[in-house]
């Protein structure tokens, strides 16, 4: 029974030593994903998003006409404004509380938009407009 016991006690310690390796690999893994998104310059925005839509897939999508028109629908909810580049930033001009600048970071089709202010960071995937598809 003793030797049940010795072998319980070693599963939890390799248990632990596996969580703790996992979260390693884990933190590994992010730092490699966070890497291979880069920061666009004021060019690089207008180049990758004139045009284009970003969406999470299911509960937003936005619109970046070239002409500047920024269109966001949202759950059944739209919202009309002005997108413009400012400072190597994409700059969404309508009523509070949804403009600001972001950065804009790029990886593939993936996209994060991150507030120089307040406000939280959120994810999409560019791509051409729904309607236009």
């Amino acid at each position: 029974m003793s030797g049940l016991v010795k072998s319980t006690s070693r599963v939890v310690i390799g248990g632990r030593q596996l969580a703790a390796t996992l979260a390693l690999i884990g933190c590994a893994m992010s730092g490699a994903v966070a890497d291979d998104f880069r920061r666009l310059s004021g060019s690089q925005i207008r180049t990758a998003l004139a045009g284009m839509e970003i969406s999470d897939g299911v509960h937003w999508r936005q619109v970046q006409d070239r002409d500047g028109t920024l269109r966001i629908y949202s759950i059944g909810r739209s919202t009309v404004g002005k997108w413009l580049i400012e400072k190597n930033e994409n700059r969404f001009d309508f009523s509070p509380p949804e403009g600001g600048c972001f950065e804009v970071w790029l990886s593939g089709k993936n996209v994060k938009l991150k507030p120089t202010g307040l406000g939280l960071a959120f994810e999409g995937v560019v791509e051409v407009p729904s309607e236009g598809k």
